[in-house]
């Protein structure tokens, strides 16, 4: 549970036990759909066109048997491809705590450098505004302007990292008290 924005890792015994599970359901579904036998194929032109689908009781259960196994088949390779994935790391994974597929390494960083960005962008507007609304030089604007800028940029950074490192924290302080996160 100590994953953010309510992306859930499966543990490795979850993930086994639902890879176990999809396999004995593939090969179950593969029996049946090979037990219906291949159907009856198109009868005429409207058929064959897909106008007129014509398909009785039996064909449409053997047709969704087909789609229940690949669509079994599809998330048997996600749970394989996700066991995978949990298994491989790089060097700066575990030291830095940083988990997950690119962009959820990523978004801490771009999330702190557009609310710099645009805390930079209000800054130096409202800065120059307040020396232009002051009747002051426009290089006092501009300095002015650049000033709050800056300091507005540095807060509004400070203030997501905060945000980003609290549900980190938060884990910590709770690990540190020996409970569990709700």
């Amino acid at each position: 549970a100590a994953r953010r924005r309510g992306a859930a890792e499966v543990p490795p015994s979850r993930a086994q036990a639902l890879l176990s599970t999809a396999t004995e359901l593939e090969a179950r579904l593969g029996r049946e759909v090979r037990a219906a036998g291949a159907g009856s194929g198109r009868k005429n032109l409207w058929q064959a066109t897909g106008v007129l689908r014509g398909e009785t009781e039996v064909e449409v259960a053997r047709r969704e048997q087909r789609e229940q196994l690949a669509a079994v088949q599809s998330a048997r390779q996600i749970l394989q491809a996700g066991a995978m994935q949990s298994t491989i790391r790089t060097p700066l994974d575990e030291p830095l705590g940083l988990r997950g597929t690119l962009l959820e390494r990523v978004a801490p960083l771009m999330h702190v450098a557009s609310a710099a960005a645009l805390g930079f962008v209000y800054g130096a507007g409202r800065g120059y505004l307040r020396g232009y609304w002051q009747d002051v030089t426009p290089s006092v604007c501009r300095e002015l302007s650049s000033a709050v800028g800056r300091r507005t940029a540095v807060g509004a950074a400070l203030l997501v990292v905060a945000f980003e490192m609290l549900p980190r924290a938060k884990a910590e302080a709770l690990k540190a008290l020996g409970r569990e996160e709700v």
